[in-house]
């Protein structure tokens, strides 16, 4: 049974009785709730009485509260799913969470830490487009990721859920399917590479994010994936946009739809096209498949080589960068120096990119 502290306004929308005299609650299943409202829509944002690990729900409706049990089951198992957390033990907190009674929100600690985790949302919220599947993935990691404190401790709402869930059914938490491949910026007579490992059940969409940290990207320019079956483009993967499909030459699938489980295994070469102008092309080889991932978030296991500034004018731009940097006496020295300080370019650190990719 889930014990669903409502905030007054959320108690109001619901319209539902509130339960008087309920069963004392397991920890791990006590949650509490708050709704906003976010460009014009209702926003559900619950976060977890004992961990503080936070669940969000985008244009709730009132359809959605008349079945409340099976709302709340249902952003518990999308959740519980993307992270890659072990079916067996999703299967078996949806069996005990089958019921939900509301309860009026009384802790004034936990509900700081509920209107603090809204009002992040919200931020987010005002310079993203929540319309898009993976921005709303990002909000719901962005708010995972965050820290605050228990009984004074600092702690990590996404590991100590993970814990938790470890230590109430005596199992791991994490149990999924990875993607080992290794990915090569091709720049002609330069190269630059990484080997990332990647739960295979994320987006193609999260995956482009995930490229975006492996190489230090900006994520300034748009992007597509082309995946090549005997020697020849069969379909590209990227934004939804049909101007976009339209020009494509071949058949054009959305990001947000394809899992990297549904081809990243089976095509002869895929391609990562990122700038259009400058046309960096990344090349994504599959080593193997890691059966038996332990993490929620993508690892960076090698890599060589720095990724080019932004805006640089393609292979040929990044060369003629390099060469002036080389040179303290070239005349344009100290100008593209501090160009190059203003685009973030650096040199690759293993340990910054697996900051970078497990915050993601």
């Amino acid at each position: 049974m889930i014990h669903l502290h409502c905030t007054k306004k959320l108690r109001d929308f619901i319209g539902q009785p509130i339960e008087q005299n309920p069963r004392e609650p397991i920890a791990l299943f006590s949650w509490y709730a708050h709704l906003i409202t976010v460009n014009r829509r209702k926003m559900l944002v619950i976060i977890n009485a004992n961990n503080r690990f936070p669940l969000i729900m985008y244009g709730l409706k009132k359809k959605d509260v008349h079945s409340i049990s099976k709302t709340i089951q249902a952003v518990i198992q999308r959740t519980f799913s993307t992270l890659g957390v072990d079916t067996t033990i999703i299967n078996a907190y949806l069996q005990e969470a089958k019921e939900v009674v509301l309860l009026p929100a009384t802790d004034r600690s936990i509900i700081s830490q509920l209107n603090q985790a809204c009002t992040r949302a919200k931020l987010f919220a005002e310079e993203s487009n929540l319309n898009l599947k993976s921005e709303i993935t990002l909000l719901e990691k962005f708010l995972q990721h965050d820290i605050g404190t228990k009984d004074t401790k600092v702690i990590f709402f996404l590991e100590e859920m993970l814990s938790d869930l470890s230590l109430y059914y005596k199992k791991r938490a994490i149990r999924c399917r990875a993607i080992s491949m290794r990915v090569t910026l091709e720049m002609e007579e330069l190269s630059a590479w990484r080997h990332i490992v990647v739960p295979e059940h994320h987006t193609f969409a999260y995956f482009h994010h995930i490229l975006q940290e492996a190489f230090g990207w900006n994520d300034y320019h748009l992007h597509e994936f082309i995946c090549h079956k005997e020697k020849r483009p069969l379909f590209s993967i990227g934004i939804a946009d049909d101007e976009f499909a339209e020009q494509t030459p071949w058949e054009y699938k959305d990001e947000q739809e394809v899992l990297l489980a549904d081809f990243l295994h089976t095509m002869d070469k895929i391609e990562y096209m990122y700038d259009f102008g400058d046309g960096w092309r990344h090349t994504i080889e599959v080593l193997k498949m890691v059966e038996d991932y332990d993490k929620t978030y993508p690892t960076c296991l090698a890599g060589e080589g720095n990724t080019p500034p932004e805006d640089v004018g393609g292979p040929w731009g990044y060369q003629e960068f390099l060469k002036i940097i080389a040179d303290p006496e070239h005349p344009e020295y100290s100008n593209t120096v501090e160009w190059g300080e203003f685009q973030l370019y650096q040199e690759f650190s293993l340990e910054k990119t697996n900051w970078a990719l497990r915050r993601l």
